[in-house]
């Protein structure tokens, strides 16, 4: 995590991708679930919303919990992933005041609250 929030995208998809061999390997299936929750985050940060979006929606279909289930760590990865999801399938927010200062000509002045 630290890797994608100092910029180093490359560094945090490499640690993922082996993070996720590992628990593959190891059969832990919530580890890996939830590095894969980590992956589509990454995506988002990094820009690739379609692939955060499909890895995300993909992953909530296959770990959506049942009514009758109560796994806490089970519901919190599950609330990774619909949020993740959501998150991608947002409309992209436009910036009004820099859309504002460059028709203007006045970049650098605060045109809004």
């Amino acid at each position: 995590m630290a890797a994608n929030v100092w910029g180093s995208r490359d560094l945090a998809y490499a640690a993922l991708t082996y993070g996720r061999q590992i628990a593959v390997q190891a059969r832990d299936d919530l580890r890996e679930t939830h590095l894969a929750a980590t992956t589509a985050w990454v995506n988002l940060r990094d820009g690739r919303t379609a692939q955060g979006f499909a890895l995300a929606a993909a992953r909530a279909d296959r770990i959506e919990p049942r009514m009758s289930e109560h796994d806490p760590d089970r519901l919190s990865v599950y609330g990774q992933f619909v949020t993740n999801a959501a998150v991608a399938a947002r409309p992209p927010r436009i910036n009004r005041s820099h859309g504002d200062q460059q028709r203007t000509g006045r970049v650098g002045i605060q045109t809004g609250p």
